[in-house]
């Protein structure tokens, strides 16, 4: 999963994931971001490094100016759509034991003359789906909800 291209290199249009649809909460066009890989894998690198040396957060687990991740595996042609405020309390929520039970790789990039290393943990498709899908869910204590006329 080391291989992500870095968005300033992927060819213009090369990725479009659909219409674009307004932010439900601010009326804005929904901002989002695009990683892609070039391998196929039956799991999604989530980097929560992006700095190895200067332990700067990746992008699972720092602010992010978009509403969601654009997670594409081109040879497959297909793209998992990450909601950012979920996916970041999925990882805030279960990356202790993921770390443990998944696997963790390093990533050497270089870029403009910089060299540095990030950290992800490689969370299987389904596990990471079913942990997104349960954020979106509360419970109450249950009660009699008479409406009024």
């Amino acid at each position: 999963m080391g291989e992500m291209l870095r968005e300033t290199e992927r060819a213009k249009g090369v990725l479009k994931v659909g219409p674009q649809l307004p932010n439900v909460t601010t009326g804005q066009p929904t901002l989002g971001r695009n990683k892609i890989t070039r391998k196929v894998y039956n799991d999604i690198a989530l980097e929560y490094l992006s700095d190895k040396d200067k332990n700067t957060p990746g992008w699972v687990c720092k602010p992010l100016l978009a509403d969601y991740i654009a997670y594409a595996i081109a040879p497959l042609g297909k793209c998992y759509l990450l909601p950012v405020q979920q996916l970041q309390l999925t990882w805030q929520n279960n990356n202790e034991l993921w770390r443990k039970q998944f696997p963790v790789i390093t990533a050497k990039n270089k870029y403009n003359g910089y060299y540095w290393e990030t950290i992800s943990c490689c969370v299987p498709v389904n596990v990471l789906f079913k942990a997104i899908g349960q954020c979106l869910r509360v419970s109450f204590e249950q009660f009699e909800y008479e409406m009024e006329v």
